[in-house]
């Protein structure tokens, strides 16, 4: 009894905490980095089986470290990089491997490549040129984040000028891919558990983008009249459609817009559980 509560009071101070904002936490992206201290913790907690004052000391001493992890103090410095478009590019490949935080992409910067990103101790490793014709963006996060994942915050804003082949393979975040702007024509996108928003435009020939989401949720826009391909898999997943345009429905292959033309999206999405919403607008 001793044991449960003292947990039930450490439980209870750490939300109430949290509730009065007080403290920050994800606890996704706490297991995510530190998963070995749990199952250290774990050893001990199972050697301390028959000593309840052992027992409640080790669940007070995880929320103490939970609470230090959340109220670190200060933000991460961030750096910020520009990459002129220069005219003798024909197209643009950026690969982006993020692990923990917020993440926005768009086409905020006519003429150049604009790049912000936390310098962290643990790393975050940038490179760009010209590969013939190309031009190769590649951005990859490698440390571990020692502050809560809210504090960590991504921004790229791609060149409107030249077409993207873009590869995104995100660990724990929050995405917002705000592409309505930007010559499109291939997009993988991987998210381990959060949310993804993506916002497309209106497409120049066939733009096959392929999203998966392990845990979480996937929000699709189009503009009203744009024809899509839109096919949804994935084991525990929930299918919304939003706005009125007209589409049918055959073996979770959603078709919109015309029955035929050569300017369409065609979209896999797959999600391991939660919801996939589509939103004409």
């Amino acid at each position: 009894m001793k044991t449960t509560g003292g947990i039930l009071v450490a439980v209870g101070a750490y939300f109430l905490l949290q509730r009065l904002g007080l403290v920050e936490v994800n606890l996704f992206s706490l297991f995510f980095n530190y998963w070995p201290g749990f199952l250290v913790w774990l050893g001990f907690w199972i050697l301390a089986r028959d000593k309840p004052v052992i027992r409640t000391l080790l669940a007070l001493g995880l929320i103490l470290l939970v609470l230090l992890a959340s109220i670190t103090p200060g933000k991460p410095m961030t750096a910020h990089e520009e990459y002129p478009m220069k005219a003798a590019y024909t197209t643009g490949k950026a690969t982006l491997a993020l692990g923990v935080g917020d993440f926005e992409l768009d086409s905020d910067t006519p003429g150049v490549l604009s790049v912000a990103y936390p310098r962290d101790p643990g790393g975050t490793s940038l490179a760009a040129g010209k590969v013939s014709d190309t031009f190769a963006f590649d951005l990859v996060d490698q440390g571990n984040r020692l502050t809560p994942s809210r504090k960590w915050r991504y921004h790229v804003g791609l060149g409107r000028e030249i077409p993207w082949e873009l590869t995104l393979d995100m660990g724990v975040m929050a995405a917002d891919l705000d592409l309505r702007d930007i010559n499109l024509r291939r997009l993988d996108a991987d998210l381990g558990v959060g949310d993804m928003t993506l916002y497309l435009g209106a497409p120049r020939g066939e733009v096959l983008s392929d999203l998966e989401c392990g845990i979480g949720g996937l929000t699709i826009s189009v503009p009203r009249g744009t024809r899509v391909v839109l096919e949804v898999q994935g084991g525990m997943k929930q299918v919304r459609i939003e706005g009125n345009m007209a589409y049918f429905e055959e073996d979770d292959v959603y078709v919109f817009g015309p029955p035929e033309g050569e300017d369409f999206h065609r979209i896999k999405a797959e999600v391991g559980m939660g919801q996939v919403r589509f939103i004409t607008r």
